[in-house]
């Protein structure tokens, strides 16, 4: 499997987030305990990218988060906030992607959103960059 080399960047982004704040253990004495955490993971695309949705119900442990790749498929995984493994998420990519240059942000729900570019398509045989084409 390979791991995304941004995963550093997706922890901060999930633990800067306020709604994961607000469900961290200890962010506030007194506080009913956090819901069982959870995640939701979804994918979309356009034209030249592939979106993974990230959504994390309750709290998780830090630096936990972590996403890898085989293939079409990404998993998704992480630990609660007591360090117990959550179900890991995998998700059929609807095309190859490009990890170099992946970006990561949260969207207004806070969700985390990794945007990877599409790997482009080989043009046909004996096309410019082809390596098993010959000079005619």
């Amino acid at each position: 499997m390979v791991r995304v080399p941004f995963v550093g960047l997706l922890t901060f982004l999930l633990l800067s987030t306020p709604a994961l704040a607000r469900n961290r253990p200890g962010a506030a004495l007194g506080a009913p305990a956090a819901a069982p955490a959870a995640l939701a993971v979804s994918v979309s695309e356009t034209t030249d990218a592939v979106r993974i949705r990230v959504q994390v119900v309750g709290a998780i442990e830090p630096g936990s988060l972590d996403v890898g790749f085989e293939g079409r498929k990404a998993i998704v995984s992480a630990r609660d906030a007591d360090g117990r493994p959550l179900r890991a998420q995998t998700v059929q990519l609807p095309a190859a992607v490009v990890e170099d240059g992946a970006t990561a942000d949260s969207d207004a729900e806070d969700a985390l959103v990794i945007t990877l570019r599409k790997q482009r398509a080989p043009g046909p045989p004996g096309s410019q960059g082809d390596p098993g084409s010959t000079a005619r």
